[in-house]
């Protein structure tokens, strides 16, 4: 998924063909994204005891969240704070002119820096792209999070079939604004659409359907990740190849799918098969599963933090050093440009794994000793040891029903 949007953001416009491609239906991506989290956090944290000190509770969750991606945020957000202040954001300018038009003097770029330092720029449109572009997103998966302590305490207990009921709700709910704004007459891309796109309340139903779905992988799992025996074995093996294609066949077969119309749409529209793909393939069943279980896309995947929210700190600094380019000449669509170069693409996303990589060295040690404080500050404890590595996806366990703390998981690597 990071790798999918880094192209979309510096190689969309290698061809035509791709150039749709990848511009309609990239937002997929990013809904995956939020449904992964949900799927993930109620998989690691539905037997704690969130009833218990509720406040306490959601103070602790929040806290490590935030100890979890604002370090890298942070630094991303300082190495391009200067392309802000001086006005030479390629992203920024592109937003301001042609998507929404907010006059550029130092009060609106001190609102940019500030909303975005304390992770607020989603709200509002006129921030949406403000110093790190790409960091909106975390932006908006912050704000997200903090229903999780309350959702989790409200869907819990509920059986199946109450779940899937709520995952078909929640799946609605997140079309239904889409709907509404997509068949407006004369709809084009401005500030009201990107409010409906990425505004963190509408990206809300999309995290709860990944919730509902964690919560029905924990009922079926029994304490292990062994197949139910309730269940046909085809079905298990094929349910989440078929949602796949589902997702993948409309991209590449209706070429009709283009446009921002799309962007809002139809990645609302694969939120239920997409969560029907994680589900399954979490079964480590099918066709799907065997690709996203290879062993370099895990390594990836493990990168894909640090991919993500470097990928234009990276960029905005190594154009500046190539001779004959400034700033906005590396980004524009008319040549190319130098960050649309093949080679270029390819070789700064190599070096942004090799980066990534080396975050992870401090930043998950430092994620950890930042949660041993918070929990002693609040006062609460944890009854599970950590995994050995926080990158040792498939070595997690899961806990016994009698331990109410949260389970050691991929989520500490998520």
């Amino acid at each position: 998924m990071a790798l999918w949007i880094y192209v979309f953001h510096y190689g969309s416009h290698w061809t035509s063909e791709t150039s749709n491609v990848y511009t309609a239906h990239v937002q997929t991506a990013v809904a995956s994204f939020l449904i992964i989290s949900g799927f993930v956090l109620a998989m690691a944290y539905e037997r704690r005891d969130w009833g218990s000190q509720p406040g306490k509770q959601w103070l602790w969750f929040m806290g490590t969240r935030l100890a979890r991606v604002y370090p890298l945020y942070f630094i991303g957000w300082a190495a391009t704070l200067y392309w802000t202040i001086t006005e030479q954001h390629w992203g920024q300018t592109w937003f301001a002119e042609q998507v929404c038009s907010v006059e550029t003097d130092p009060g609106s770029t001190a609102a940019r820096i500030i909303t975005s330092l304390f992770l607020c720029q989603s709200w509002w449109p006129s921030t949406f792209f403000a110093v790190n572009g790409p960091a909106w997103f975390i932006s908006t998966l912050f704000w997200v999070w903090t229903i999780f302590p309350v959702a989790i305490r409200l869907l819990k207990s509920r059986s199946s079939s109450v779940l899937v009921v709520a995952i078909f709700i929640f799946w609605i709910l997140g079309l239904i604004p889409t709907i509404v704004l997509w068949s407006t007459d004369n709809f084009e891309q401005n500030c009201v659409s990107f409010v409906y796109r990425d505004n963190p309340i509408f990206r809300v139903p999309e995290f709860l359907v990944g919730v509902c779905f964690g919560l029905l992988m924990n009922k079926q799992q029994q304490g292990g990740y062994e197949l139910p025996s309730k269940y046909p074995w085809r079905l298990v093996k094929w349910g989440g190849d078929l949602a796949f294609l589902a997702i993948v066949l409309p991209i590449y077969l209706i070429n009709e799918f283009v446009g921002i119309r799309d962007e809002m749409f139809l990645p609302r529209l694969f939120v239920l098969p997409m969560g029907i793909v994680l589900y399954y393939t979490a079964w480590n069943q099918g066709f799907a599963a065997n690709i996203v279980s290879a062993p370099g896309l895990c390594d990836l995947g493990r990168y894909a933090w640090g991919i993500y929210i470097l990928q234009e700190a990276l960029w905005e600094n190594l154009c500046i050093m190539v001779e004959g380019n400034d700033d906005r000449q590396c980004f524009t669509n008319d040549g190319f440009g130098w960050a649309r170069e093949t080679n270029n693409c390819v070789a700064v996303f190599l070096l942004l794994n090799i980066v990534a990589g080396l975050c992870l060295q401090w930043e998950v040690p430092l994620y950890k000793y930042a949660k041993a404080k918070i929990e002693e500050k609040l006062g609460l404890s944890t009854v599970n040891p950590e995994p050995q590595e926080a990158g040792d996806i498939g070595e997690s366990a899961k806990p016994n029903s009698s331990q109410v703390s949260d389970a050691p998981s991929a989520e500490e690597d998520c």
